[in-house]
């Protein structure tokens, strides 16, 4: 009585099979039509309805149970009548809606946010669609639409972010596990994440090829989101750190190349024109670095530094702090050796040191032993201070680096109160103060010899999050004006509800705007006098050259 259904479609597919056999046996050709019509019609249209929604046989138990092969001759079956799917892309789109948001809703019910088993679920989900799409329905398009639709609505719900009561406050168990004090996060943030965690390979150890399917099938999740923008800005950032940092995987570029190719394809090349303009900075400044260390080997009264510059274009890249920093004349002696070289070969263009970015290994002679010290620009310019002074205070070396306090704040917590404490502070404690003195620890004993000194990096918090967002935001407006403008320039005159309609048509692929903000756009063009309304129309908008 359970597949009473499935037992049903299988003598249904039996007798129709025979019922053709006939009619080609004993009727003309003219009649076998008709016949095998009024069969359809009396064995599935009459029948459709309960059919696939039995409890234990319909659409539902099928998909549950993966029961593929009696899916496929369903779809064989009432593929043969009139409008006969799409009663069953219904009940899919349904289940497949309700099982996704149950994913959601378990993870947004979680003490902890993982990303990576977030996303790694959506992944699976959609694997097991995908699978039942293309091998057991043919791929037909109204199952295509059901699938797509259902994923959109699934992938484009928000999580909470705070309040998790297992994440104390800027703590976390994993480093899959997202701490934020954002009400609620996106699907975007979360997918981007999972990409950085896939790029740098760290966790899973995967093969080039294994890589390259996962991100086919994070790409192919990817074209359900709204909010591309979003996602294109938190992988900019993300892909910025791994790049300067030479954390992708195996350190080689190529599977960052295969990931924002296949973006590529999905979104048209101006969705990528930055993330391929970062790559390419890269191959550059190698070929740039190589030209002046040969070009070191010919200038006189060289310090001996190994100096490595990477120079980043402007427009590709995310705005970076530019702090001042008055580094050791070593140094400021080689940037205005590569100043000068750099400037020999391009014309026009502007350099900007960013000392936040870069980093330094120092060689350190302690009582106990010497030490290969791995450390960022600021902390090595802290630390070679003390070899002019045996010991200074915070303001003394605020004054001497000419650096922000914060920023010097940061690099003395993490030389003298983190892991490894190459400096000694009186008085003594986690706090601290510009009158506080610092001096190298003469006692200071490590079994290893090498030493990466741990820096206070931006970490992903709810003010980095909010500050994407407001660029994202702000992007959205001026693009949102230039489609207007060049809207109206080509039409000239445009009524409001047309201009409006076909700005969401041409920027629904990246994000899906709010007719508000459009409305508002188009006030502030009238304004700046982009565009004027018709003195008889109001709703009639005109361009003015």
């Amino acid at each position: 009585a359970e597949y009473m259904g499935t037992v049903y479609m299988k003598k249904a597919e039996d007798r129709l099979g025979q019922e053709l056999q006939r009619a080609q046996t004993y009727l003309h050709s003219s009649s076998e039509t008709k016949l095998i019509r009024c069969v359809e019609r009396e064995l599935l249209s009459e029948v459709q309805k309960e059919l696939i929604e039995m409890e234990h046989s319909g659409v539902v138990a099928l998909l549950r149970d993966d029961k593929l092969d009696d899916l496929a001759r369903m779809y064989r079956l009432f593929s043969r009548i009139p409008k006969g799917l799409e009663p069953i892309a219904v009940v899919l789109k349904e289940h497949l809606s309700e099982n996704g948001l149950r994913v959601v809703k378990k993870h947004a019910e979680s003490p902890e946010l993982d990303f990576r088993n977030y996303v790694t679920d959506l992944l699976e989900l959609h694997d097991k669609y995908t699978t039942i799409l293309k091998q057991v329905l043919d791929s037909h398009p109204v199952f295509q639409k059901a699938v797509k639709d259902a994923f959109e609505a699934i992938v484009n719900q928000t999580l909470p972010g705070a309040g998790r009561a297992g994440v104390p406050e800027g703590k976390a168990a994993r480093a899959t596990v997202l701490v934020t004090s954002s009400k609620s996060v996106s699907s975007s943030e979360l997918l981007s994440n999972y990409v950085d965690l896939l790029m740098k390979n760290t966790t899973e150890k995967l093969s080039d090829q294994d890589l390259e399917d996962v991100l086919e099938k994070v790409v192919a999740l990817f074209g359900y989101i709204s909010d591309k923008d979003l996602f294109q800005e938190f992988y900019r950032k993300q892909l910025s750190r791994r790049l300067l940092s030479g954390t992708s995987g195996g350190g080689s570029d190529s599977n960052e190349v295969f990931f924002i190719s296949k973006l590529k394809l999905a979104c048209g090349a101006p969705f990528t024109s930055k993330l391929e303009g970062m790559v390419n900075d890269r191959t550059v400044s190698e070929d740039t670095l190589a030209h002046f260390k040969e070009y070191l080997k010919e200038q006189p009264g060289m310090p001996p530094i190994d100096f490595s510059v990477q120079v980043l274009t402007t427009g590709y890249w995310p705005a970076f702090k530019v702090d001042p920093l008055d580094c050791p004349q070593e140094i400021q002696q080689l940037q205005g050796v590569f100043r000068a070289f750099y400037d020999s070969r391009t014309q026009s263009r502007v350099l900007r040191w960013v000392h936040s970015l870069g980093g330094a290994t120092l060689l350190a002679r302690f009582p106990q032993g010497d030490k290969d010290l791995a450390v960022n620009v600021y902390q090595a310019c802290v630390l070679l201070a003390f070899n002019e002074a045996a010991a200074a205070t915070g303001a003394e070396l605020e004054q001497r680096l000419q650096l922000p306090w914060e920023e010097l704040r940061k690099a003395l917590q993490s030389l003298a109160c983190g892991r490894f404490r190459l400096l000694v502070k009186e008085p003594a404690g986690k706090e601290l103060k510009p009158t506080d003195a610092f001096a190298v620890n003469d006692e200071f004993a490590e079994r290893m010899r090498k030493i990466r000194v741990p820096s206070s990096l931006p970490k992903t918090t709810a003010k980095s999050t909010q500050a994407v967002v407001q660029q994202v935001e702000e992007d959205r407006r001026h693009t949102i004006e230039a489609c207007i403008v060049r809207l109206m320039k080509s039409r000239k005159v445009l009524e409001h509800a047309q201009l409006v309609g076909e700005v969401i048509m041409i920027l629904s692929q990246h994000w899906k705007p709010d007719p508000k903000i459009i409305k508002r756009r188009i006030d502030d063009l009238i304004a700046r006098e982009y565009l004027e309304r018709d003195p008889e129309r109001t709703s009639l908008y005109r361009y003015l050259a």
